[in-house]
């Protein structure tokens, strides 16, 4: 949902060709951001929408970026007035969380060769800050907040 609950974002199909936003009774369907996406949260402090860019399902080798939306809950504008940025680099990262705050965000990457959960700035992404929370041979996933944004 969108910070004032008028908006919700999703992906329109199993081939997860784009993320899509529209209003609670269906109406005002509009695109806002093309190709593979999947795993998609919209942080309500910032009103930015954050997916991972990429083929779902593959290996930790396989490349997938967390890519933070601006703009998407502004209706009335055009696909080309939405902003994005890369907060990741290479590697397999996805199913972001932003914190309750709007600081951080969490996401799982397959960087060591393992699916673990970082956390990394929700603004300048990995170049503002990078921590590692799980390490080991297993798959840490679709993470999420507690409200007060204690837990994880």
């Amino acid at each position: 949902f969108s910070p004032n609950g008028s908006l919700i974002a999703y992906i329109p199909n199993i081939e997860n060709t784009g993320v899509y936003v529209m209003r609670l009774d269906g109406s005002g369907r509009r695109k806002i951001f093309s190709g593979a996406a999947f795993g998609t949260a919209w942080d309500w402090k910032r009103g930015v929408v954050y997916t991972s860019a990429g083929p779902g399902f593959e290996t930790e080798r396989t490349t997938v970026d967390i890519v933070a939306i601006y703009n998407a809950d502004k209706e009335g504008i055009s696909e080309s007035e939405i902003s994005y940025k890369i907060l990741t680099k290479e590697d397999n990262n996805a199913f972001p969380s932003p914190s309750p705050d709007g600081k951080y965000v969490v996401f799982r990457s397959g960087r060591t060769g393992h699916k673990n959960l970082y956390i990394m700035d929700a603004e300048e992404g990995e170049e503002g800050g990078l921590w590692q929370l799980t390490e080991g041979p297993w798959t840490d996933t679709m993470c999420t907040w507690s409200p007060d944004g204690e837990w994880i």
